[in-house]
């Protein structure tokens, strides 16, 4: 948001913020100007009083930008003095490294900028010759480390506004995910325990969300909501400021991706656990239940036994009723097909508990159980070889 185009009072906060900051800065160049200004000549002195009251009348109506300073900063640094200058590099080097980061730092003392010490020394033996020509580079010097800065400085707002805005949407969408299971769990208890869910629809969604794979696929899915969260806050500052805040700006959709991600990794591995090709100590442990084979062969011998029964006392009337109806014929009612890994669930409460952590991890980490998944190939591959 541009300062010169808003009313003071109708600023938000944080762009009062950041005027603040920007008036505290100016007046600290301010003061040092003053303290300059008498020693230089009075024609230059004027020239930059010209330019300067157009700054310092933004000053007095809170429209100061950080062009503003900029401008400024580079006005004082013409005034400064071979002592002066050499001292505000060491403070601007010394920023720098703070706000590029030990890498930017390191390529800037690989491109052999002046050497202070040796700077120093010379102004000090020849304090009365004229500016020379590694003074000039000097300067040089540091109106490229200023131009670092105020670049920094000037996309610092966009950048932590746009960080807000982003983490503002992961919190909403972590929000409805957590919003819309509640309802669907606390739903599926009701139904069950006051309506007896129907077959349908209704029935299908409350076996999901009660099974253990509803329970996995959240898991993996919150998963994925901290993992976007985390890389929203965990932007790197460092670096060019110009590709970070493009970065940020234009990777969104594929931050916004990770719980989506999580569900589908929390899911595949929950089938690795299944198929017993993860085990271990810190694995869970995963079984399918069945019903006993006694029971099984009992039940349906009885249910057989009732449908022919069945179809014996009602055939004269079924052909009586029905004459296109043939004779032998039995009428077959398909069974009810259960939803897949509807059977199957942790051994106890240890293996559910890791069951839930690891799909957690599986969001969290996106790149889990794709490496996984290529070492297992890698390892088919292999064996494949030694046995061909």
């Amino acid at each position: 948001m541009d300062a010169r185009s808003t009313a003071p009072s109708k600023r938000n906060y944080s762009d009062r913020i950041v005027f603040q900051y920007i008036s505290a800065y100016f007046d600290h160049l301010h003061s040092e100007y003053l303290r300059i200004a008498p020693t230089v000549e009075a024609e230059k002195t004027r020239e930059i009083e010209e330019r300067l009251a157009v700054i310092l009348e933004r000053r007095k109506k809170e429209e100061l930008t950080w062009d503003d300073v900029y401008s400024f900063d580079l006005e004082i640094l013409e005034l400064l003095s071979d002592e002066d200058l050499v001292r505000k590099a060491y403070d601007m080097r010394a920023k720098y490294r703070s706000i590029a980061g030990a890498r930017d730092y390191d390529a800037y003392i690989a491109s052999k900028p002046p050497d202070l010490t040796t700077l120093q020394i010379e102004s000090t033996k020849k304090p009365e010759d004229k500016v020379s020509v590694a003074t000039e580079v000097l300067r040089a010097d540091i109106r490229y480390l200023l131009g670092q800065f105020y670049l920094h400085y000037s996309l610092m707002p966009l950048r932590e506004g746009l960080r807000d805005e982003l983490t503002r949407r992961a919190r909403k969408w972590t929000l409805i995910f957590l919003f819309v299971f509640s309802v669907l769990l606390i739903s599926s208890q009701l139904i069950e325990l006051v309506y007896q869910p129907a077959k349908g629809l209704v029935n299908s969604t409350v076996a999901i969300v009660t099974s253990t794979v509803g329970v996995v696929i959240f898991s993996g899915i919150m998963g994925g909501c901290v993992s976007m969260l985390q890389r929203i806050q965990s932007a790197p500052n460092e670096g060019d400021a110009l590709y970070n805040l493009a970065a940020l700006s234009h990777g969104w959709k594929g931050i916004s991706l990770s719980p989506l991600y999580g569900a589908i990794f929390a899911m595949l591995l929950y089938i690795l656990f299944t198929a017993g090709i993860l085990k271990g100590a810190v694995f869970p442990e995963v079984e399918t239940l069945r019903l006993p084979a006694t029971a099984t062969s009992s039940s349906s011998s009885s249910q057989s036994q009732e449908s022919s029964a069945t179809n014996s006392s009602d055939s004269s009337a079924s052909t009586t009723d029905n004459p296109h109806a043939l004779s032998g014929t039995t009428m077959s009612v398909a069974a009810p097909k259960r939803l897949p890994f509807s059977d199957t669930a942790p051994v106890d409460g240890k293996a559910y508990a890791l069951l839930v952590i690891w799909s957690f991890i599986a969001g969290f980490a996106e790149r889990l159980v794709p490496d996984t998944l290529n070492r297992l190939v890698t390892k088919n591959q292999a064996i494949q070889g030694t046995n061909g």
